[in-house]
């Protein structure tokens, strides 16, 4: 890790705990701030400050944390519509979902077990000792698919997070 890596990574965080501080409130500062540390130690270990410059990496970054963030708003208001509804049709579930081959440390399985588990209605329980599936609570609507939520949540999470980690 060079001097400049160390630079752009200390940077982003506090960018990244700035926006995220000012759009969800400072009630969730210190997990706002914890999952930028995350992130961004993340992209230090594997290399994404290098000498091609942090720019490619920084916009791959910040794509990544606006359609997450678009994914929580979403996942806050449905839950909430559901609560307060006077009929409920929520149902529970565990589903489990097959891991790419690509996601192979702990480290990036962590991440993507974090992002899901911050989002509103699922909640990561457990992953398999093979480390191939993660085994996540849902919150559903009575006659909705789980292998919709399945996809859903391989299209929303784990696509993005291998993206963002360019693998």
């Amino acid at each position: 890790m060079s001097l400049r890596g160390l630079y752009w990574g200390t940077f982003l965080t506090g960018w990244l705990t700035l926006v995220g501080v000012a759009l969800v409130g400072t009630a969730f500062a210190l997990p706002v701030a914890l999952l930028s540390v995350a992130i961004v130690g993340l992209g230090l270990w594997r290399g994404y400050f290098s000498s091609r410059g942090p720019l490619p990496k920084t916009l791959s970054l910040l794509k990544f944390a606006v359609l997450y963030g678009k994914e929580v708003v979403l996942a806050n208001l449905t839950v909430a519509r559901h609560v307060l509804s006077p009929i409920s049709t929520l149902r529970t579930a565990i589903i489990a979902i097959e891991l790419s081959q690509r996601l192979d440390t702990d480290a990036e399985i962590a991440l993507l077990s974090n992002l899901i588990s911050f989002t509103p209605g699922t909640l990561t329980v457990e992953h398999s000792l093979d480390r191939h599936k993660l085994y996540i609570h849902v919150l559903y609507r009575e006659g909705e698919s789980l292998d919709a939520i399945r996809q859903q949540i391989k299209q929303s999470f784990e696509l993005r997070v291998l993206e963002v980690l360019d693998r």
